[in-house]
């Protein structure tokens, strides 16, 4: 995506991996001074549920899917979190901290890139997932990532509690 302005700023996405409301302010106090925009994808968040208002001033997402399965927390809150001017968007979790130093001015020289490019560690291929399966010789962590890479394979639209039709980007867009 390329920024509309030279003083465009990244979005923040922290992804949480269980519903858990007790960090949202620590993390809020962490990085809301680094980042202008920042933004929680947290599973099955109700904002009406909430025992803790002081959460209801953040922008907290709920996202509806296993947290293995990450690129569907991405996919499922992209509305909310999209920003026409960003410059970048920057995805995190909520139990691995960026860089102290890292912040919406430097972040570009820390991942070497420039409003045209962009760093992303790792892609992997599902096409061919049962073919990779490593059954043999492979601790049980192994295996169980695996195991969620075949579902994530194996998805279906039609599962429950999944609002994936008001999730979809207009062809046009």
């Amino acid at each position: 995506m390329k920024a509309t302005s030279k003083n465009s700023k990244p979005v923040l996405v922290i992804m949480h991996r269980h519903y858990s409301l007790g960090k949202i302010a620590e993390l809020e106090n962490l990085y809301n001074k680094r980042f202008s925009h920042v933004h929680h994808l947290m599973p099955f968040y109700e904002k009406q549920r909430d025992p803790n208002p002081a959460n209801h001033q953040f922008n907290i997402i709920p996202v509806y899917d296993n947290y293995h399965c990450r690129q569907s927390f991405i996919a499922n809150g992209l509305l909310h979190y999209y920003n026409k001017d960003a410059a970048h968007y920057i995805f995190t979790t909520n139990d691995l901290q960026l860089n102290l130093e890292i912040n919406e001015n430097n972040y570009q020289q820390f991942f070497n890139i420039n409003n045209a490019s962009a760093f992303i560690e790792k892609l992997d291929n599902i096409d061919n997932a049962y073919s990779l399966l490593p059954w043999k010789n492979s601790n049980s962590f192994q295996l169980e990532q695996w195991e969620h890479s075949v579902e994530a394979y194996n998805f279906s639209l039609n599962t429950k509690g999944l609002k994936w039709p008001e999730q979809l980007v207009n062809h046009i867009e």
